[in-house]
């Protein structure tokens, strides 16, 4: 169990940079999908972390695919689906 003031949390929160928060673009008017925020936010928390190991790894994907305990295939099928290349990336 987590014991904490709501203020702390907010603030610790703030704190954050900008590019580690998911901030997703909500119609108040309209039913809200959790699931679909659920889902946004695992795509753009993934593509973050395959970018970091790629670029730990000087973008060789099977040092990357190995980091991260996917299939070269799996890796290569990720980076295409959110949009890495290393022509498009490198460095």
């Amino acid at each position: 169990m987590i014991k904490s003031s709501e203020d702390l949390i907010s603030n610790d929160s703030v704190a954050r940079s900008e590019q580690d928060v998911f901030d997703p673009e909500i119609n108040l008017d309209e039913p809200i999908s959790l699931k679909t925020l659920t889902r946004q936010a695992t795509r753009e928390l993934e593509r973050k972390v395959i970018l970091k190991v790629l670029q730990a790894h000087r973008w060789n994907r099977k040092e990357a695919a190995r980091a991260l305990c996917i299939s070269y295939r799996g890796l290569l099928y990720k980076m295409r689906d959110a949009g890495l290349n290393r022509t498009v990336n490198a460095r």
